[in-house]
C-alpha cells in the first residue's frame, strides 16, 4: 500500500469514524456507510487540501469506490507532477 493510499485510508477512516482496518476498498463510501452528500464534498475538500491537487469529478470518471477515489488522487498528481 502507497503512502497516497494510506492517507485516504485515514482521511476517510476519520471522517466516517472507522477502524481504517474495516473500511471496504470496494464499497461506495456514501453508500455503505450512509455519508451524507455534505460530508463526502467536505471528505473530497480534506484529500484536495491534504495533496494540494483538484479533483475534478466528471460523468465519465464518477467516483463509486474508495478504489476509484484513490485512482483520482493518483492521476491528479501525475497531472500535477508532469
Amino acid at each position: 500500500m502507497s503512502n497516497i493510499e494510506e492517507k485516504i485510508i485515514e482521511i476517510i477512516s476519520t471522517q466516517i469514524k472507522i477502524n481504517p482496518a474495516e473500511l471496504d476498498l470496494d464499497s461506495n463510501p456514501v453508500e455503505k456507510y450512509d455519508i451524507d452528500s455534505l460530508d463526502f464534498v467536505e471528505m473530497l475538500i480534506t484529500i484536495e487540501d491534504e495533496f494540494n491537487i483538484d479533483l475534478k469529478s466528471s460523468p465519465d470518471k464518477e467516483i463509486k469506490s474508495v478504489r476509484d477515489l484513490i485512482r483520482e488522487v493518483q492521476e491528479a498528481l501525475k497531472e500535477k507532477n508532469a
